[in-house]
Order: structure tokens, then C-alpha cells, then sequence
């Protein structure tokens, strides 16, 4: 069974009752599934879960004399990306869309200055999703705020 949700002008986030079709209304339209909002929403959650994987493999294959201080740092940075990418889901889930669960793949490396070459990449990827996300999601202050927060994090 198909839900949809319409969330009325006059009275905020009522509990709505389902509708038998897969789009929101808020406000005064209706956001279908393939809307740019949620791609860039879904782009940013995807560079995060790889982020997240990257950090879990590169922490653990770590060999560096400052193998432990390294691992917590990146076990510190996991559990904020965690939170960034449950918060971001929520979000997709409310503009209708479905959060993606893939990764675009982590590149093996053998040494810490190639470990950390790499997370540079990927930050940077994440911090130009970010910053097209604000773009797109711009009519939405709350939602703005949100990714402009996660910017300067991650910044």
C-alpha cells in the first residue's frame, strides 16, 4: 500500500491520513519523487556513508606510530558523520524520497599520507555536495541552516 502525506497551510505537521499515492503535498504542491531537492540530499548521504566506510577501513588497516590517536579521531569523526547521515535521512524520508544505502566504493591505499590524500578527496566532494545542496534546498530555511551547520563541520 502506497502512502501519501498532505500537510495543510493552516495547522503545521498534522498527522495525515494516507492517500493512496507515493507524493507529499506541502504547503501548496506536491514533491514527486525524483525532485532535486531530495537528489541533492541523496548525494550529500551517499558521499557521507562513503566517508563513513572509508574511515572504518582506513582506521583499522592503519600502521603508523600513532596508530591509536589516528583510530580515535576517526572513530570520533564516524559517530558525527553517523549523525549528519541519520539527520539528512530524515529529512529525505519527509520530501518523500528514500535515502540511499550504497557507497561510491573506498580506494585502497598502503600508507598514512595516501589514507588521508584520499579522506581530502572525499571531504572536498562532500563539502561541494554540501554547498549544492544549500543551493537547491534554499527555499527551505530550516533545511538550509542544517547543511549550512554541516558545511562548517566539515569545512
Amino acid at each position: 500500500m502506497s502512502v501519501g502525506y498532505e500537510i495543510p497551510q493552516s495547522s503545521g505537521y498534522d498527522v495525515p491520513e494516507p492517500r493512496g499515492h507515493y507524493s507529499i503535498t506541502i504547503m501548496h504542491g506536491v514533491i514527486p519523487a525524483d525532485n532535486p531537492r531530495v537528489d541533492s540530499l541523496c548525494a550529500v548521504v551517499q558521499l557521507k556513508n562513503t566517508l563513513v566506510l572509508a574511515y572504518m577501513t582506513y582506521g583499522n588497516t592503519l600502521k603508523s606510530p600513532y596508530r591509536d590517536v589516528i583510530h580515535a579521531h576517526f572513530k570520533d569523526h564516524v559517530k558525527d558523520e553517523m549523525d549528519a547521515i541519520y539527520s539528512l535521512s530524515m529529512k529525505i524520508v519527509v520530501l518523500g524520497g528514500t535515502p540511499p544505502g550504497s557507497t561510491q566504493g573506498v580506494v585502497p591505499v598502503c600508507c598514512l599520507n595516501d589514507m588521508l590524500k584520499s579522506l581530502a578527496d572525499l571531504e572536498d566532494k562532500t563539502k561541494q555536495a554540501l554547498e549544492l545542496a544549500i543551493k537547491v534546498n534554499d527555499c527551505d530555511t530550516a533545511l538550509r541552516v542544517d547543511l549550512e551547520n554541516m558545511l562548517m563541520v566539515d569545512g
